[in-house]
C-alpha cells in the first residue's frame, strides 16, 4: 500500500514542513509516552541521511545511461595466495561487503607499476592496470576504473556497480537501483506528491526526502510513517497506520457506453 502525506498532520502539498524543536520535543514525548504493550519499535529499515557535503538531491542516480567495463576476464585472475603467503578466498563477497568499500585514493589510483601486484596496507589491493582485487570479510571482489567512473564487481552473478555520489548505484530494465544497509533500492520519483526518494522492493517501503533536503519520511505499508531528520537522522514525528490517509479506492463507472 502507498500511503498519501498529503493531508498527514506535519506534512502538506508533498512537502515537510518545518518541525521547530518544540515540536520535535513534543513528538519525541508523545512516542516515549505510549504504553509499554503498545511500544512503536523504530523501523528495521533506517533512511539514507544527507550529508552537508552531499546537500539535496544526493540520491539522484546517474543522469545519462553508462556503459560497465568488462569484468569477465578478471574471473579467473584472482591470485591463490595472498601478500603473506597464505591461501586467498575463491569465493565472492556479499553485498554488504561491497558497500563498506571505496574505490583506492589517488595516490593508489595513479599507480603506473607494470604487471600485477600487490598495494600493501591495512587492506591489501592485488593491482593490475585499471583493476583492483580486495578480499574483504572472506569474499573476493573486483574494482575497475573506467572513464572517470569506478564500478564494481563480485562474480558473473551478481550485478556490476558504479560508485556515485558516494553511494553503490546499479542499473536494471532502465531503472537504477541504490545499495543501502545491504538492501536493494529502486529510485523513484513520487508525482503524486512531487517528491524524490526511494522504494524497497521486498516491503514496499518508500522512502522520500523533502524538496529542500532536511527531512525524509519512511513510509511502510502496514506500519504507517517515519519522519527523520535528513542529516542527523533523528525521530521527528510518527504516525501509525491507523493516523495515515485512507487509501483512495478506484469506483466502477456509473455507465458503460459500449462500440455498436
Amino acid at each position: 500500500m502507498t500511503a498519501s502525506l498529503g493531508r498527514t498532520p506535519g506534512i502538506q502539498q508533498g512537502r515537510f514542513m518545518r518541525t521547530e524543536t518544540g515540536s520535535r520535543a513534543k513528538a519525541e514525548h508523545k512516542i516515549n509516552a505510549e504504553p509499554k504493550n503498545k511500544a512503536l519499535k523504530p523501523p528495521r529499515l533506517r533512511p539514507v541521511l544527507l550529508s552537508k557535503v552531499l546537500g539535496i538531491n544526493a540520491i539522484r542516480p546517474p543522469k545519462t545511461k553508462l556503459n560497465a567495463p568488462d569484468f569477465s576476464r578478471l574471473a579467473h585472475d584472482i591470485p591463490k595466495a595472498g601478500p603473506d603467503g597464505k591461501p586467498m578466498s575463491l569465493s565472492a563477497a556479499d553485498v554488504k561487503a561491497l558497500e563498506a568499500l571505496r574505490p583506492p585514493g589517488k595516490a593508489a589510483a595513479d599507480c603506473h607499476k607494470p604487471g600485477r601486484h600487490w598495494h600493501y596496507g591495512p587492506e591489501p589491493a592485488y593491482h593490475e592496470g585499471q583493476a583492483w582485487g580486495l578480499q574483504h570479510d572472506g569474499g573476493w571482489l573486483w574494482l575497475k576504473k573506467s572513464g572517470q567512473n569506478w564500478w564494481a564487481w563480485t562474480s558473473p552473478q551478481e550485478p556490476t556497480w558504479l560508485w556515485h555520489k558516494e553511494h553503490w548505484w546499479w542499473r536494471s530494465d532502465g531503472i537504477w537501483f541504490m545499495l543501502h544497509e545491504g538492501e536493494v533500492w529502486g529510485y523513484r520519483l513520487f508525482g503524486e506528491r512531487r517528491a524524490e526518494g526511494l522504494i524497497h522492493p521486498g516491503t514496499g517501503t518508500q522512502m522520500e526526502y523533502s524538496a529542500d533536503g532536511q527531512r525524509v519520511a519512511m513510509i511502510t505499508p502496514g506500519d504507517g510513517a517515519w519522519l527523520f531528520d535528513a542529516r542527523s537522522g533523528a525521530v521527528l514525528e510518527r504516525w501509525t497506520e491507523a493516523q495515515m490517509p485512507a487509501k483512495i479506492k478506484p469506483h466502477a463507472p456509473r455507465a458503460l457506453s459500449l462500440p455498436p
